[in-house]
């Protein structure tokens, strides 16, 4: 994980992961003994594109590896969300946007044995969602603490 220096009202961090797993088949044919790698990564930046307008977005990545069956494709996304503030920042209206770039895609390769089948598949997942919200009460704070007499 990092986290970066923070510039103006622009923040984000980065996180990198991996794993490995292996099967040795002990006892069985040998064929069945594999091992697999794999790593993602994912970005992450928000902060203030003007006034009470904010930004939000993430990106993911995960490599291709080879999986203990097969192969498993890379995939990549990447989402975006929007936030103005109004009414003495009482009031906001969100926008977020599900994939839209419309990158998101897997494919996959099982080989065993017996069998080999290749499968891929794209859907068009970009989706927009719109929500209002309001803050009641609060205010100002009153003299003398929490305003008790």
């Amino acid at each position: 994980n990092f986290s970066f220096r923070r510039i103006g009202s622009w923040r984000g961090s980065a996180n990198v992961s991996g794993s490995r797993s292996w099967r040795d088949a002990e006892g069985l044919d040998p064929a069945f003994a594999r091992s697999s790698t794999s790593w993602n990564a994912r970005l992450n930046l928000n902060g203030n594109l003007v006034g009470d307008l904010s930004m939000q977005s993430s990106m993911r990545y995960r490599a291709a590896s080879r999986s203990l069956q097969g192969r498993d494709g890379s995939q990549v996304s990447a989402d975006l969300s929007f936030r103005y503030r109004f009414l003495d920042r009482r009031a906001s209206a969100s926008l977020s946007l599900r994939d839209p770039l419309g990158l998101q895609r897997s494919e996959s390769e099982i080989r065993t044995a017996t069998l080999w089948e290749l499968r891929e598949s794209s859907r068009d997942s970009r989706s927009a969602q719109l929500s209002i919200s309001w803050a009641f009460g609060g205010g100002a704070p009153r003299a003398g603490g929490r305003g008790g007499r």
